[in-house]
């Protein structure tokens, strides 16, 4: 059931980009005229200084209309040997995410400040191995333990921010947000008399916490380098 969830929401994901073709090519016959930006390729940066789930992100945004944005985004998440959570044994996943921008002002090929508002819908996949002490046998000992935990996230997000030039064609893309995040969240299974006590980090993947399905609060922050033409 999970496995269908996740083949839909991706392909739900790649539906979305196609159905803005039709409104990009109206747009792109006054774009020459009106000196507006047509596409931008993007690197993110605040995504590789996660340190808990780092990650490395590539987006392009394409014109639908005056001022109106439309931008996909994929992102590979893997371990960077960060010092938390310390029990970590493994981390991959990885994020899909479109956004619908609006500026304030047209954006130009020109050097200009910008500010804009954001509508953002992401989908992400953990797979992640953690080493976490249980106590046995009624607590008679402990057992250090590697324990697995799978995890879908949908978010629904709001941001403000401002796209500043640095160049002619470069731009740097500042921004943050907030928004509502569902998770569905699956552990591998321990032996019946397993007792959790700690992986290290108190607040981070305790085995079954938040298990199944629980709202979270997601704050998204954008710093990313811009190619525009």
């Amino acid at each position: 059931m999970q496995q269908h969830l996740r083949i839909l929401l991706i392909i739900a994901f790649f539906l979305t980009g196609y159905s803005t073709l039709s409104a990009q090519d109206e747009s792109s016959a006054t774009d020459s005229l009106s000196g507006e930006i047509r596409g931008i390729i993007r690197h993110s940066f605040i995504h590789w200084m996660d340190p808990i789930v780092p990650s490395a992100l590539v987006g392009i945004d394409y014109r639908i209309g005056d001022r109106k944005y439309l931008r996909h985004e994929l992102a590979y998440i893997f371990d960077l040997g960060y010092e938390e959570p310390q029990a970590l044994t493994s981390l991959s996943g990885f994020r899909l995410r479109t956004a619908y921008r609006k500026y304030h002002q047209a954006p130009q090929l020109s050097r200009r400040l910008i500010g804009y508002l954001e509508f953002s819908a992401d989908y992400r996949y953990l797979d992640v191995g953690i080493d976490g002490d249980f106590r046995r046998d009624s607590g008679n000992f402990r057992q250090r333990i590697n324990y697995h935990l799978w995890q879908h996230s949908v978010s629904l997000n709001l941001l403000a921010g401002m796209t500043v030039p640095i160049g002619a064609k470069w731009r740097a893309d500042f921004g943050v947000g907030g928004g509502v995040r569902l998770n569905h969240r699956r552990y591998s299974e321990v032996p019946d008399d397993a007792l959790f006590i700690t992986n290290g980090v108190w607040y981070l993947w305790n085995y079954d916490s938040r298990a199944d399905y629980s709202f979270a609060i997601s704050m998204p922050i954008i710093l990313a380098l811009c190619y525009q033409w």
